[in-house]
């Protein structure tokens, strides 16, 4: 499978899909999601995947390391996304607003719960 072909202007562009990147070595890893590859392999179990930042996740699954800690609290976690979620306690931070009642949200899978109830959408049933 070809992988990219050059637009000019140092932009690699991805054949199958026509995502673009200014460098080869971006493409090159998104073609992994094209191709299944999975070149990075934990050591302690099964676990494969196509990025090297993923396998950095997951090892601390195994190390149970939290580099990621709160400025205002003892709260501590494994990824980034999670701290900024939890900061919103301390800031009250709510940027998902529903649009039917405005109610204010501070997590987007609050809001989508939420947003249920106006749809009536049963997910689950």
């Amino acid at each position: 499978m070809k992988s990219a072909v050059s637009s000019g202007g140092g932009k690699f562009v991805c054949t199958v899909c026509g995502y673009k990147s200014k460098n080869s070595s971006r493409l090159k890893s998104h073609m992994r999601t094209h191709t299944n590859e999975k070149p990075f392999a934990c050591t302690v179990c099964e676990y494969k995947c196509s990025q090297l930042n993923n396998l950095k996740k997951h090892m601390r699954t195994h190390t149970n390391a939290k580099p990621f800690a709160c400025t205002v609290c003892e709260y501590k976690c494994t990824q980034l996304y999670n701290l900024k979620n939890h900061m919103r306690i301390h800031t009250n931070e709510k940027p998902f607003a529903c649009t039917v009642c405005e109610n204010k949200f501070s997590l987007s899978s609050s809001f989508k719960k939420h947003m249920r109830t106006h749809t009536k959408e049963k997910p689950f049933g």
